[in-house]
């Protein structure tokens, strides 16, 4: 498993961010209606437009829905299973926000702005909105798990992975 075969996603209804070993970019994901499966249609849209510039065999690091609080609203749940449905040939590891967050900053619970920093200073990326800053970090967490690490990651970083298989 090469870097160039991993990318990351972080789902979102109105801007998904993908990251691939080419660039991270962020999906306007808003149809004119707004109706959510028209959103999901599109994202999944990118999502396999990534996968036909990734080789083979990929893997999809994606960040799970967040179940915390009073519960995540219906359009976001009914997007995720939706997309889990459409992919489930592919190879999807579902990453927990607090997961994705601990590696990239070493806290659990960083803001958004603190995934951000670490992605320009750790993984060197610049202009990077919110999405497309998680979405690199998903990459990252992939990359990490296939034995090619995209930075030299802090200890108490790394052990936010404990959790997760390697990829073959």
């Amino acid at each position: 498993m090469t870097p160039d075969q991993i990318i990351g996603v972080d789902l979102s209804i109105a801007h998904t961010g993908i990251a691939t070993s080419r660039c991270t970019w962020t999906a306007d994901t808003t149809p004119a209606d707004g109706d959510i499966v028209d959103r999901a249609r599109i994202i999944l849209a990118h999502i396999r437009d990534a996968l036909a510039h990734t080789s083979q065999p990929q893997h999809i690091i994606a960040e799970r829905h967040f179940t915390g609080g009073r519960g995540a609203p219906s359009d976001t749940l009914l997007l995720h299973g939706i997309i889990r449905w459409e992919l489930q040939a592919e190879h999807i590891v579902w990453v927990t926000p607090a997961t994705v967050k601990k590696y990239a900053t070493g806290r659990g619970n960083a803001p958004k702005v603190a995934m951000i920093v670490a992605a320009r200073e750790r993984l060197g990326l610049d202009s990077l909105d919110d999405n497309e800053a998680d979405a690199a970090w998903l990459r990252a967490i992939g990359c990490e798990l296939a034995g090619h690490p995209l930075a030299a990651m802090p200890k108490v970083n790394r052990s936010a992975l404990d959790v997760l298989e390697p990829l073959s």
